[in-house]
This record gives structure tokens, sequence and C-alpha cells, in this order.
């Protein structure tokens, strides 16, 4: 039985040796689960394995690359690309929980071998712990970073899509994701895998207005190998146009467009006929047609496929209103733009961003201020400043903060000119200088950060003290009361909940010790670490969630 396989003294010293393979197996296992689980549910899965940098093995499986790397090696990452573009809640929130399902199903293996006590029990028993807190542990939503990369748990992937209906991230963090990450796909040999991050680069830096990163990042997919996939070869198509709308060539985005919708027509994919039809939209306000591009993202934003994924439809609405803002605004006096504002307001708790803000104020302050709607202007001036300050403080390196300023002088230019315009210029330059020249004190965001580490640290280790105790009190209890076999029974729950709560105290006061080691030898690390070991602290206690299924086993 399990629980005597836990409880025995069968297990020596040298059973520790399995932890470290069980550990790089545990990870493997974790990204294969969301590997097999993403091509279940459609998506292409260009890589998957575990660390970042300096790959020490790369296989290349039928098109996907397994890799292992050696810098941060116990993190593992899943590289996939939707083909039609917007997964559903569904097919995400499965891809998302893959690798905690594989590494529950192989925890619940190791566990039945473990209780036949068969083979070598050591590999089982080290199997079993590191895939149950592995599992437990990216169920907890949570958000960390390696190195310069941000990143989130599943378990935190997972409730803001179920919430949202998609991953809600700034548009500053996820360019500097995928900036960061573009050495580790280089490494690796992901060249698909980098192709759609450059493009995702290069759509968001387009919606920032960054028109000079927008053309650099797009050469350098250009430069990659060509990609036979048709939906990539459509996504590239679609990406190329939007880029040639934004450079005001209109015949070469007009022919991508075509070439986008016929690609998509061919694929059977709603999304990307949606897309490619809002990108002519666009293309109707070069020919001076606003009016027809309203008319028609006001006819995509109702259609059928938008109505599925309301993050798109939002999107569809805040730029038809941003389109009809210079038709809003018929002159002064008019309440045409306080009625904008207020229908875009209305959509705030449904996917506004800050980017959408930005564009969506900019529009209306600028068609306020030629036509002399003071009200309208005075309404519109501080949320698009609030919506630039929002943006830049979102930046987390400096240099990428101060490329955004700069991309943005000329509009700060028209917020110092348009704010005197109506006597409120010391206020609107009081907030433009502090934006300009006083980006985050780099100093003050490391105390910030060192301030979080320790307050994490001290709730881990008051509660690893906590566990101690718990732990003290039920091991006296149980040698106070002595054996009693007419209980063994219902002793079960009880001694396997202990036992879970005592490995996970065992390794957390493990990591604590070698964090604490760590920080003697290499001072600046000294501070880093808290959340981890509150992490662990508390998996202790989630162990106890097994508590139901060893009980079956034990029957």
């Amino acid at each position: 039985m399990l629980l005597c396989s836990l409880t025995t003294g069968d297990f020596g010293p040298y059973h520790l040796l399995f932890l470290l393979p069980a550990a790089f197996l545990t990870i493997h296992v974790h990204e294969l689960g969301h590997a097999v689980v993403g091509r279940l549910c459609g998506f292409v899965v260009t890589s998957f394995g575990s660390g970042l940098f300096r790959p020490l093995l790369v296989l290349n499986l039928r098109g996907t690359r397994l890799y292992a790397c050696r810098s941060h090696s116990f993190m593992g990452l899943t590289h996939v690309w939707y083909p039609q573009l917007l997964p559903s809640r569904l097919r995400s929130i499965s891809f998302y929980g893959g690798g905690i399902l594989a590494n529950g199903l192989l925890a619940v293996v190791a566990g039945m071998l473990l209780a036949r006590a068969t083979g070598p029990r050591g590999l089982w028993m080290a199997l079993f712990l590191m895939n149950a807190f592995t599992a437990i542990g990216s169920l907890i939503p949570h958000q960390f970073r390696a190195g310069k990369v941000p990143l989130r748990s599943d378990g935190m992937l997972m409730l803001q899509t179920l919430r949202f209906g998609t991953i809600p991230t700034p548009l500053p963090v996820s360019i500097e994701t995928s900036l960061g990450l573009r050495p580790h796909l280089e490494a690796i040999g992901d060249i698909r895998g980098l192709r759609i991050r450059l493009l995702g680069i290069v759509v968001e830096a387009l919606e920032l207005g960054d028109l000079s990163r927008a053309e650099e990042l797009y050469h350098e997919a250009e430069s990659l190998a060509p990609d036979e996939v048709p939906s990539i070869r459509a996504c590239q198509a679609l990406v190329t146009a939007s880029l040639a709308a934004s450079t005001g060539d209109r015949a070469r985005a007009a022919d991508l467009i075509d070439s986008a919708a016929s690609a998509y027509d061919a694929l059977g994919h709603p999304v990307g006929r949606l897309m490619t039809a809002w990108v002519r939209a666009d293309l109707r306000a070069l020919d001076g047609d606003v009016p027809g591009q309203v008319t028609d993202l006001r006819a995509l934003a109702a259609d059928e496929t938008a109505a599925r994924h309301p993050w798109l439809r939002t999107r569809l609405q805040a730029a038809r209103m941003t389109a009809e803002a210079g038709l809003a605004v018929a002159g002064p006096g008019s309440m045409g733009a306080a009625s904008l504002v207020a229908a875009y307001e209305r959509m705030r708790n449904v996917h506004l961003t800050p980017a959408l803000d930005l564009r969506f104020y900019r529009a209306i302050a600028r068609a306020c201020l030629e036509k002399g709607d003071q009200a309208g202007a005075e309404l519109a001036l501080p949320r698009l400043i609030a919506a630039i300050r929002s943006l830049a403080d979102s930046w987390t390196v400096p240099e990428e903060r101060a490329r955004f300023v700069r991309v943005h002088a000329p509009t700060l230019a028209e917020i110092r000119e348009g704010s005197a315009a109506l006597g409120k210029g010391d206020k609107a330059e009081a907030l433009l200088t502090q934006l300009e020249v006083a980006p985050p004190d780099e100093t003050a965001t490391t105390e910030a950060a060192i301030l979080r580490e320790r307050r994490l640290r001290r709730h881990g280790l008051r509660l690893l003290g906590l566990n101690v105790v718990v732990l003290i009190l039920a091991i006296g209890g149980l040698v106070l009361s002595g054996p009693r076999p007419q209980a063994a029974g219902m002793m079960v729950p009880f001694l396997v909940g202990l036992i879970s709560l005592a490995l996970g105290t065992a390794i957390a006061l493990i990591y604590a010790a070698v964090r604490f080691l760590i920080g003697l030898l290499i001072p600046r690390l000294r501070h880093g670490g808290g959340g981890m070991l509150l992490l662990l602290a508390l998996a202790g206690w989630l162990g106890c969630l097994f508590v139901p299924f060893l009980c079956l086993i034990e029957r």
C-alpha cells in the first residue's frame, strides 16, 4: 500500500539521487502535456523543452523542436501558434492545463507503482513528489520573471482566459516579453516561432505608433527562411498589408489584402477573413472616405465572428469610434464629442486598453481643437495624458520607455499646444515634464522589489514556523496515543496529510537554507526567493488535495 510505502524505513539517503533526473523528467513531461493537448486543440507546436539559453540538446521531431538548455534549466516553455488566430476559451484553457494534467497523471502512475512496491521505489517516490508538487504549484496563479522575460503560471493564464477570454497583457509588457524570448528562439533554432514572435511585435509596434520599429522587425522576419505553412503565409501577408497601409502605400496594401483574403478563404478561417476586412476598411481612410470606414467597422463589429470573441469586438468598436471622432465633433458647442466619449467609456470593463485610449482620445482631442469644441478638448486631453502615462510606466526597460516617449513627442507637443489654448498649459506642462524627464527611478524600483521579496519571505518563514509547530503537535499526539489497530483505517487520511505537510516543509526548509548560503556567497542575490519560499511552504498544505486519491488506493 502507498501509505506503508511512505512510512516504512525502506528509503535511504541514496534515494535523493533520483530527485535530479525526476525533476528534469517532470519538466519535460509538463511541457509535453502542453504540446500534446495543444495539438489536439488545433495549435501548431513549434518547440517545447526546458531552459532558456545555452542549449545543451536540440532535436527536430517532425517540425517541432525539443530542446534542453543549461540556463534556467528548471523552467519549461512551449511555443505554439494558432492558425485561426483567436482560439476559444475552451481551447486556450485546455492548452494551458495540459502540463498540469500530464504531471497529475504521472503522479498517479508513480503513486500506484510505489503502492505496489514494484521496480525502483526511490524513482517512483521522486516522480510522485515532483509531479504532485509541480501540478499543484502550476495551478497557483502567480507571475514571475526569468531574467528579463516576464512570465505567468499556468494557473494565472487559465484564470485570466476564463475571466477575459484572452490574456490581458499591456503592449509594452508583450513587446518586452517577445524581445526577451528572441535570443531563446534563435538559440534553439525555432525559426517558425521566431517569425511569429517578430510579426506579433510588428503589429504591437504599429498599435503604439512606433513605425520605425515595426519596419525594422518586419525586415528581420522577411530575412528568415520562407515558411510554407499556408496559415503563417496568410498571416504574414496580413501583417505586411497593415504595415503598408500605415506607411501610406495604398496600392501594395490592397494587393496584399486580396492575397491574405484569398488565403483565409481557402483555409476557411473566419477570424482571418474578418481581420482582412478590417484592414480593408482602414484603407478607406487613406482615400478620404471616413464615413465608409465607419460603416464597414460597424458592420464588422456586429459580425457573428466578432460576437464569439468579445476582445475582437471591443477593438472593432473602439476603432470605429476613433474613426468617427472627426464626424462626431460637428462644431463649437456640439455634444457629439461628449456623447462619443460616454459611449466609449461604457466599454471600460470590456477589454479597453491604454493603447486604445491613446488612439481614441488623441483623435477626439485633435477633432475638438480643430473645430473649436473646448468642452470636448477639456474632456479628452487629461485622458490622453493618462493613457500615455500608463503606457510609459508599463515599460520595465528604461531604454524602451525613453524610446516610447521619443516616438510620441509630436503628440506631447500637440497636448501642450492644445492645453495652452484652453488656458491649462501650466498643469499639462507639469505632467508632461514629469513624463519626459523623470522616468521611473531604477533604484526605487529595485528597492520596491526588495521590500516585496522581504515581505514574501517573512510570510513564508511564518508559515514554515506554523508548519513545524503543527508537525510537532501532530507527531507528539501520535506518539502519546500509541498504536490503535482498530482505528488504522480512520488514520490513513490524517497520516497522508501529515506526510504531505512534512515533505513540503522539508523542501521549503532546504530551499531556505540554500538561498541563505547563496546570499552569503553572492550578496546581490540575498534578497530574492521570497515568493518561491512562500509557495513551497504553502505546497505542503495543498498536497492534502491528493488525500482522496491516496485513500482510494488504500482501499
